[in-house]
């Protein structure tokens, strides 16, 4: 029977589709493991030559994903989200009455825009500054969170208070 690229197509997604499934099984495997099991076991990258030992490794959480939490926190050097946002313009406007207003020169800010080619945004357009920024650490949450201008931002850049 001759092989037809269909048949080729349709191995390889199962191919990868089963090395997947293999790749989240192992990863839940090793959080049920008991620890005195894995205590003298190290992971070694053979083509390099290094050994990683297991309490370097990066925790496993129930999905199988390796997770980033640290002591930096579990948002650092991240974007605010959607609500973050929210949240940091709800704050600002309360202490505001209503309205939003840029923390260093306290011009009142607009709502941003779509970009559009060849326009450049007001300087009052509102913009959602970290305080500590992202390039050194700083959390995208809301307790890190400002209202700037697009003026101050740009000043400010990436400098800490």
């Amino acid at each position: 029977m001759p092989i037809h690229r269909g048949h080729v197509l349709n191995m390889a997604w199962l191919l990868v589709t089963a090395g997947l499934a293999f790749a989240t099984l192992s990863a839940q495997a090793m959080d049920v493991l008991p620890p005195d099991l894995l205590a003298n076991q190290a992971h070694t990258s053979a083509d390099r030559g290094e050994s990683i030992a297991p309490d370097q490794r990066a925790p496993i959480v129930p999905s199988g994903k390796a997770t980033n939490k640290g002591a930096r926190g579990s948002r650092s050097g991240k974007s605010f989200t959607p609500v973050g946002k929210k949240e940091i313009d709800a704050a600002n406007a309360k202490k505001n009455d209503g309205v939003n207003r840029c923390e260093n020169c306290e011009v009142e800010v607009v709502p941003g825009q779509k970009s559009e080619s060849g326009v450049s945004p007001p300087l009052n357009q509102r913009e959602r500054d970290h305080i500590i920024p992202k390039s050194k650490g700083g959390e995208g949450t809301p307790s890190n969170g400002q209202v700037l201008c697009r003026e101050c931002n740009l000043e400010k850049s990436n400098k800490a208070p």
